[in-house]
């Protein structure tokens, strides 16, 4: 009988639990200092400014909460589900990458369960127009990135 808990599965669980509790001590730092002011960190590039988005990425879907909770749970089950059937299959980056979406995905979920709406605080408007972010946000961009990155060089090298 196999063990249902080997150190490969407690590596993964220790990588998405810090992702998740980085971003929220992120969450909560701004919170308790930032709440109705903003600081800036580089002059004309980067900011902290405290948001509460209800809606999901880029404002999409605002104050539909129920249903972006639901679709955050579907993606999230999903991307477990697929990491645990091709486990054996899949490489190191791909298993990675997905742990950043997931370890995200989940971390907004919290805010959305527990607070209603996602807290957003990466403000980089003064350089480009962007919606504010944070860090789970980038968690997951680069997840997906880095998924984006390695079918191609798998297609190239499929191709040769």
């Amino acid at each position: 009988m196999k063990k249902f808990f080997n150190k490969k599965l407690f590596i993964i669980l220790i990588i998405v639990l810090l992702i998740i509790l980085t971003d929220q001590l992120f969450k909560v730092l701004i919170i308790n200092n930032l709440y109705e002011s903003g600081i800036i960190l580089v002059k004309g590039i980067l900011k902290l400014t405290y948001v509460e988005n209800t809606g999901g990425a880029f404002g999409i879907g605002k104050d539909d909460s129920l249903i972006l909770t639901l679709i955050n749970i579907i993606i999230i089950g999903t991307l477990i589900s697929l990491a645990y059937l091709t486990r054996k299959k899949i490489n190191k980056i791909k298993l990675g990458a997905m742990l950043l979406i997931i370890a995200g995905g989940i971390s907004n979920l919290v805010d959305r369960i527990f607070r209603g709406y996602v807290i957003d605080y990466i403000d980089i408007n003064p350089l480009f127009k962007y919606p504010v972010f944070n860090f789970a946000d980038i968690c997951i961009v680069l997840g997906v990135i880095i998924i984006i990155i390695d079918l191609v060089f798998q297609i190239i090298g499929e191709s040769k």
